[in-house]
């Protein structure tokens, strides 16, 4: 199965979403209440196998019964007994490739099928098979959306291991076996075991029933008379009871990761001539090994089968896979083409593919893209610089992480600005914070243009040289002596020379020495930051140095807070908590 399109109006927490899907391994990712579970809700209801489903008030948006409720997923690959005139052949719409469908099909088009589940105010649902030239549609069974293959993989899988209606296992027979006489053969020898002499209480009571019908003119029509026994009718030896054991241990006690596990590994092959598996948040239960195997093999869209000789083979299957996630190692497992962002305001929902431009961060920053709020960091300096801020803001009980901002390594002055327009683009409100010493590419007003807010020094500088400006000379002191804590005495006087114009050894190795070296106070304090982020030198470059360096600043804060240190500062914290 491949679904095409999904359309969805007035369903709890969608008013609107138009969806032109594109995939057949789809991961939605999104900060809570952006409604990607419910996108997976709509899908599963709308295919439903089952007969009947409950809605209630709280299903519509805003629970205005008003508006009805209207799903309409679009599907291709259908089978094809679906599409004969007896079914729904008439109905058939056509799809060549390109975005969007055609009503009325063309001869090389691919065939598709446009469910429709409608609720309106009675609560009762209806699925029908529509197009635009026959909008009154046509009834679908819940026997024929049985034939789309949907399986939600949630918490409760036990069923999933049983052969019953809709579960994975019943899929995954080649063939139909008709196990019902089977049943009905459990059900009498159930009934032949049970010992009625062995149950004197209960053969007891029941002769009391039989005293008491007497009295009221109701006989028993048995030699043996009222006896307990097994009510083969009521004997519950349905499909459902044949499950997967493991020995003589039913697989539904295993663990929830394990189940889960298994389940959607058995969707996964049941799906191997078509079918819909969803699965809300794929992390839950498994250990990162478990996450990162499972995508592998779902991703790359193989079934596993095992040869005569013992040897595991991998082939395609046509199972689509739409899933959630917030763990980071999963994003790292995948590629942007595998991922949908999804943002929801004021009831409308968007869903928009990544572009290559973020690939590195998937890798080295896969939290961002589960934040509302990205910080793209021209560096590791600005990475550990807002660490620490953090640290410091969360004191008073407003960390980022309260308002879902999450840090980015824009990795230099140019591909952090790129980097922070895909965001901004995806709907993740964004922030670019850098250095102000080489011009931003795109500049800052393409940016802010962009819905980027731009957070740079004042004054053409970096953030060592802004740093180094603005503390006080005894908190430009404490800032030196971090580079001789972390490189030694040796390398920074050699580094140091140079601008001080001396040799290696006369650089006194008290910072507050060096004050006569050169004309002025901002001259010393200049020299040392242009050192300090020069190549070979990078002394603030790494994320533990640089957050250091930002306790220091804060530890300043009273003397700083007007400079354009603090101003930076300020216009920063104002974004985050806005």
């Amino acid at each position: 199965m491949d679904i095409k399109l999904l359309k969805i109006r007035h369903f709890r927490g969608i008013n609107c979403l138009d969806w032109d899907v594109a995939g057949r391994f789809v991961c939605l990712i999104g900060p809570g209440d952006s409604t990607k579970s419910t996108v997976l809700d709509a899908l599963e209801l709308a295919l439903t196998f089952r007969r009947s489903v409950s809605f209630d008030d709280a299903d519509f948006y805003n629970a205005d019964t008003g508006n009805q409720i209207l799903i309409e997923v679009t599907v291709g690959e259908v089978p094809a007994n679906l599409l004969s005139e007896a079914k729904f052949g008439y109905l058939v719409r056509g799809w060549d490739g390109s975005p969007g469908i055609r009503d009325e099909p063309q001869e090389d088009d691919e065939p598709l099928l446009t469910i429709r589940l409608s609720v309106d105010e009675t609560l009762e649902p209806t699925w029908l098979v529509v197009n635009d030239r026959h909008p009154e549609g046509k009834h679908i069974s819940a026997f024929d959306r049985a034939k789309f293959g949907v399986s939600r993989i949630g918490d409760y899988v036990d069923w999933q291991f049983s052969w019953g209606q809709g579960s994975a296992l019943t899929r995954l027979m080649e063939q139909r076996e008709d196990v019902r006489s089977i049943l009905a053969s459990a059900r009498r020898n159930a009934k032949a075991s049970l010992n009625i002499d062995e149950l004197p209480l209960l053969k007891q009571s029941a002769k009391n029933a039989e005293t008491i019908g007497k009295t009221l003119g109701v006989a028993a029509r048995s030699e043996s008379g009222f006896v307990p026994h097994l009510d083969v009718r009521s004997v519950n030896i349905g499909a459902s009871i044949l499950a997967l054991h493991d020995g003589s241990i039913p697989l539904r006690q295993a663990g929830l990761g394990t189940s889960r596990l298994l389940t959607i590994g058995l969707q996964h092959e049941a799906g191997r001539t078509g079918g819909i598996t969803l699965i809300d948040e794929i992390e839950h239960g498994l250990e990162p090994h478990r996450v990162r195997r499972l995508l592998h093999v779902l991703r790359n869209g193989t079934r596993l089968q095992e040869t005569a000789n013992g040897d595991t083979t991998a082939t395609e299957t046509a199972n689509q896979v739409f899933l959630t996630t917030h763990s980071p190692v999963a994003l790292c497992e995948l590629e942007p083409a595998d991922l949908r962002v999804v943002r929801s305001e004021n009831g409308v929902t968007d869903i928009k593919r990544l572009d290559d431009v973020l690939r590195p961060l998937l890798r080295t920053n896969p939290d961002a893209f589960l934040a509302r709020k990205v910080i793209v960091c021209e560096g590791k300096t600005e990475i550990g610089f807002c660490r620490a801020l953090d640290a410091w803001w969360s004191d008073a009980g407003h960390s980022f992480a309260y308002v879902g901002a999450a840090l980015a390594d824009g990795q230099g002055n140019t591909k952090g600005p790129v980097a922070a327009l895909s965001f901004a683009s995806l709907g993740y409100r964004t922030a670019l914070f850098g250095d102000s010493d080489e011009p931003l590419n795109p500049n800052e007003a393409t940016l802010n243009g962009s819905g980027v807010c731009t957070v740079v020094w004042a004054g053409g500088v970096s953030i060592e040289e802004r740093i180094a400006l603005d503390l006080p000379w005894n908190g430009f002191v404490e800032m030196a002596r971090l580079a001789f804590e972390e490189y030694g005495e040796d390398h920074v006087q050699a580094k140091l020379a140079p601008q001080f114009g001396c040799q290696p050894r006369d650089v006194p190795v008290g910072p507050e020495e060096w004050r006569p070296l050169l004309s002025n106070e901002d001259a010393v304090r200049s020299a040392f930051a242009k050192t300090a982020k020069a190549r070979k030198a990078e002394w603030f470059k790494r994320v533990d140095q640089a957050e250091k360096l930002g306790t220091l600043v804060i530890r300043h804060w009273a003397d700083i807070a007007e400079k354009p240190l603090g101003v930076g500062i300020k216009q920063l914290k104002d974004w985050v908590y806005d």
